[in-house]
């Protein structure tokens, strides 16, 4: 086989129902010029014969198995053995639609962006349809476009409806923190703050299997793993320091994914949670000055008083800025003087209001 252009990275736990469809979508791209690693961590059941007996049929396919250890080790497996120009993902629950490859491929080669991304179409392995998923994966943008503060505000953390530029990769050594859940959001936000420009393709070419054993299901959930967001802080913060890049523009998002993060924890984690993601924060902010973060352009009054209220490690703010039902209280207040009795935004703001307060 000549060397590819294309790697697309498949990281493989006890994957066997999915695992086939996953496999022909990829062997079945208009775009040839592939290399399908197919990581088995540690599967216990026949999701390793499966790519056995693929890759007898199709030289594209490189089985790798190991011990299990993580999709996010799976997934740094599958990029040190990549000899592809560019890097994809997918996840052997989900597949793509025969046209995926091509568009990423053509979106990055004629657009020259370090980043490109296509839609993502959710099928639903359930009754209960989230309809707060399909505005998250919604494309904002449509083509070209700088990287900037709007840019990481609304784009959607998966990695697999996208396509990286491995030189970059390589160059700054952008990888999945081991161990946390939330890794895509942590490799999307470290390859955004060394990125110059993105390209975005409305057009679904990403399919997503939306199953109840599915990390998306499991994040809204009152555990302990909400603290995650907060400690892919440190390795997104570490990684920063190593590459030089503490300027304006890097320190003020990197304020603005702190807040929201901690903000997060404060609604979704437990109660012990609360505090250590105040004081992981607390150590992250130490060396950001006051004055930048009193004129950070990405935050509103209400975020700076938050991170100010971390820098300080103020709990009596923490407390009333933070917690959950002081601020839908405010914001209950705030949203129903202002629409009208009746309203179908009346209507929604109660419901959201009801939802969070229940938890």
């Amino acid at each position: 086989m000549n060397k590819p252009i294309i790697s697309i990275i498949v990281p493989i736990y006890n994957s066997e129902k999915y695992l086939s469809r996953c496999i022909e979508s990829l062997l079945l791209q208009t775009f040839n010029e592939i290399e399908i690693i197919c990581v088995i961590d540690g599967s216990k059941d026949d999701s390793l014969k499966i790519c056995n007996e693929y890759e007898k049929k199709d030289s594209r396919i490189i089985t790798i198995v190991q011990e299990n250890q993580g999709q996010a080790v799976a997934r740094n497996t599958g990029l040190r053995h990549a000899s592809g120009k560019y890097i994809q993902f997918c996840d052997p629950d989900d597949y793509y639609s025969l046209y995926m490859c091509e568009k990423l491929y053509n979106s990055i080669l004629f657009s020259g962006a370090d980043l490109a991304v296509v839609g993502i179409k959710i099928i639903y392995d359930q009754k209960n349809i989230i309809y707060g998923d399909r505005e998250y994966y919604r494309i904002k943008y449509n083509g070209l476009t700088t990287v900037n503060e709007v840019v990481f505000r609304y784009i959607d953390s998966s990695v697999c409806n996208k396509i990286f530029n491995k030189s970059i990769i390589d160059k700054f050594d952008i990888n999945f923190p081991v161990g946390l859940c939330y890794e895509d959001a942590c490799f999307i936000f470290k390859y955004l703050l060394v990125s110059t420009t993105i390209f975005f393709n409305v057009e679904p070419f990403y399919y997503y299997i939306r199953h109840k054993d599915s990390i998306m299901d499991m994040t809204f959930e009152k555990t302990d793993r909400a603290l995650d967001h907060v400690r892919i802080l440190e390795d997104i913060k570490l990684f920063m320091i190593n590459n030089n890049k503490n300027g304006l523009f890097q320190n003020d998002m990197f304020l603005w994914i702190t807040v929201n993060y901690v903000q997060f924890v404060f609604y979704y984690g437990i109660d012990s949670a609360y505090y250590t993601a105040v004081e992981i924060a607390y150590n992250l902010l130490l060396d950001i000055p006051e004055i930048n973060i009193m004129n950070c352009p990405y935050l509103n009054n209400m975020e700076i008083k938050k991170v100010l209220s971390i820098k300080y490690n103020d709990i009596i703010n923490l407390n009333n800025l933070f917690k959950p039902e002081n601020n839908l209280n405010n914001l209950k207040k705030i949203n129903l003087f202002i629409l009208p009795e009746g309203s179908k935004g009346r209507s929604i703001v109660k419901r959201i209001y009801k939802k969070f307060i229940k938890k």
